[in-house]
């Protein structure tokens, strides 16, 4: 027990540490180490109240191990680190000469809004299919199993599942183009269309998660809303600060409800179901030291992470069940058990080679950070993607070859953006060029021989 107890007082003193060096304001860092000292806590609650051994067993506390929680410890403080550039983005706002208009903002904005609606659209004739009501524990068992909802079409089937896809590739670009722009509204400018646009984003991104009746899914995309908000928080007036505190705080009271309905719908109401939802929340520190530390562990060295960099091929799996089943025969644990960012890859490749993925990864983003230095949008969601990792972290790993993959695909979205901005650029000079050149030649007063030439 004193184990899971030093384990939430470092994670808390991180905390307290990052909390002071930004002069006691919450920042993203701090915020994110909080998460984890709330995390470490539950962890410690869930253990002493018994929670945790209703679902997992009897477990001897005293050979629990503090070798696991240091090096998790350390894994955290060196992902969190880069997320102090976050302060300098929007400096990096106001010297950057390239950027696109607020209307195209605003048009990429209602383009994703209308690939939102084209998958609720899409997820109604699925719904329509069914003849009766189907209770969230059905969803996540039919999820689980692999037995999805699916059309007649396989061309309709693959635009429905790559919507999902696409929504959370660009849902960060959307929501960095609003806060932006909400950001430089000045107190007498009108500030109702982005920040419609910011909640209705948010709102209509957290729909497939509780379809999906998944409270895991619904956290992180509560967890995406707030990167943004820390960044351009100390920007709004007091006005839209109000506003924002009000809806985010309206928008996590709906997500605990719904959250609170899937447990209960799932493992029953009242004291059961709640008791789930701090054993889901709580599990992972417990699992770290009791079910993956020095276990007989055959590691997969990539094969489930990063299959294709590996093997050449993706195994596929007929829903989550058979995945986990499959990988659990090849470790020898079960992987169904949420076990931290370290956690995981320590089953993936032992504790030497999780680090190694991890500075490989920082060395990637470094690199990354380094040639978008002065750019806002490629600084902002570099960055995002680290933090998307490092909050995922709570759980299990998130580093995985469909992350650098959509990571990779965002980097061609940058490249588009910051060509068109370019172009829109000089389109925009050149026509402020020849508005002057063409006025002063109203008056007689040319800037060159040439131009003179050219009036005879």
């Amino acid at each position: 027990m004193e184990i899971l107890i030093g384990n939430f007082i470092a994670y808390l003193l991180f905390f307290l540490c990052l909390l002071h060096f930004n002069k006691y304001r919450l920042n993203l860092q701090s915020f994110v180490a909080l998460s984890f000292a709330i995390e470490a806590f539950l962890g410690y609650y869930t253990f002493k109240t018994g929670i945790y051994q209703k679902t997992f067993g009897y477990k001897d506390v005293t050979l629990l191990p503090i070798a696991p929680y240091i090096l998790c410890l350390l894994m955290i403080v060196m992902l969190i680190h880069p997320l102090r550039q976050v302060e300098a983005i929007r400096k990096m706002e106001t010297n950057n000469n390239v950027t696109i208009s607020e209307k195209w903002q605003n048009y990429l904005s209602f383009l994703f809004l209308g690939l939102v609606g084209l998958y609720f659209y899409m997820n109604q004739l699925l719904v329509s299919q069914r003849s009766e009501f189907v209770e969230y524990d059905e969803i996540y068992e039919n999820m689980a199993s692999g037995n999805l909802e699916r059309f007649s079409s396989p061309i309709l089937n693959t635009i429905y599942f790559r919507l999902i896809t696409l929504i959370r590739l660009l849902s960060p670009f959307i929501y960095y183009f609003q806060f932006s722009i909400l950001a430089n509204k000045k107190k007498n400018e009108r500030k109702i269309l982005p920040m419609a646009l910011i909640f209705s984003s948010f709102i209509l991104s957290v729909f497939p998660d509780i379809r999906s009746a998944s409270r895991g899914a619904m956290y992180f995309s509560a967890m995406q809303l707030c990167f943004f908000v820390f960044i351009y928080f100390k920007s709004f007036t007091r006005g839209v600060k109000v506003v924002t505190v009000t809806a985010i705080a309206g928008s996590m009271l709906l997500l605990v409800i719904f959250s609170m309905a899937i447990s209960y719908s799932r493992f029953g109401e009242g004291k059961e179901g709640n008791e789930q939802i701090f054993r889901y929340f709580g599990e992972p520190y417990p699992n770290l030291g009791f079910n993956v530390w020095n276990k007989d562990i055959r590691h997969p060295y990539g094969k489930r992470f990063f299959p294709r960099l590996t093997t050449g091929r993706d195994k596929s799996f007929a829903g989550r069940e058979d995945r986990f089943t499959y990988w659990e025969r090849q470790v020898g644990i079960p992987m169904l058990n949420l076990k931290t960012i370290f956690g995981d890859l320590y089953v993936e490749f032992g504790a030497i080679g999780a680090f190694a993925v991890v500075i490989l990864w920082l060395l990637l983003l470094r690199f990354c950070l380094y040639k978008a230095r002065g750019d806002a949008l490629a600084t902002v969601i570099f960055l995002y993607y680290n933090y998307d990792i490092v909050v995922y972290g709570l759980f299990n790993n998130h580093l995985s070859e469909d992350t650098l993959k959509e990571f990779c695909y965002s980097i061609i979205i940058i490249l588009a953006l910051r060509f068109v901005a370019h172009k829109m650029k000089g389109k925009n000079d050149l026509n402020r060029y020849l508005a002057e050149r063409h006025r002063r030649g109203r008056y007689g007063y040319y800037y060159s021989d040439n131009d003179t030439k050219d009036k005879q």
